[in-house]
């Protein structure tokens, strides 16, 4: 995945080779790595299902990168609820992968908040939206449960990403304009044409 980033970075590639690169990861850490949900009680639908949720939120992260900050500020604070999640399931393992991942985005965010001084890039933002998908099975999806607050807690740690990333996707299938395409039609670039600095707008996210 991180190749992907890099090459997307350096040369620029093809949505399709992109997603085929997110797909051979995702597919990579649920044959030998074992993340994979387990509410669902069907093997390949567990896979697809898994798939889908690591892809969608390695994009979601993706996307969200178009304000100095608020990719690494939003994956810090999911990853710290996740590792209260993990904490309270006695998952100390993941706990102590989420806090990682929590530091290290803080510790990146100190440089990369408005002015920045070092940018993410995909490579950075497919990886960590990668790392927080990832956390998410483990932390709150690994035990078979018909318990719906359980199924829908990762879901609502990661509800602005999920949530941003729907409303682009449809408003761009509605103008029928491609989803991979750029834009300033996120919910972020919103808060800036209301009159909002865009250092609020990445704070309001925050909050």
């Amino acid at each position: 995945l991180i190749l992907v980033g890099l090459v997307d970075d350096k040369f620029g590639m093809m949505p399709t080779t992109k997603l085929f690169g997110q797909l051979v990861a995702a597919l990579a850490v649920v044959k030998f790595g074992g993340i994979m949900v387990k509410f669902i009680p069907n093997y390949y639908l567990s896979v697809i299902f898994t798939c889908f949720w690591i892809i969608g939120i390695s994009n979601a992260i993706n996307l969200l990168d178009n304000m100095n900050g608020l990719s690494s500020g939003l994956v810090a604070i999911s990853s710290l609820f996740f590792a209260l999640l993990a904490f309270w399931k006695g998952n100390l393992m993941v706990a102590s992968l989420a806090l990682a991942l929590c530091g290290s985005s803080l510790g990146f965010m100190k440089y990369n908040f408005p002015n920045a001084t070092i940018f993410m890039g995909d490579v950075g933002s497919l990886f960590i939206g990668f790392c927080v998908a990832s956390i998410a099975v483990l932390a709150g999806w690994q035990e078979p449960t018909s318990n719906l607050t359980t199924i829908v807690i990762p879901i609502l740690i990661l509800g602005y990403p999920i949530f941003d990333t729907t409303l682009v996707t449809l408003l761009r299938i509605k103008e029928r304009r491609s989803i991979f395409q750029g834009g300033t039609d996120h919910s972020s670039h919103r808060l800036s044409v209301i009159g909002f600095k865009r250092k609020n707008a990445v704070l309001i996210i925050f909050a």
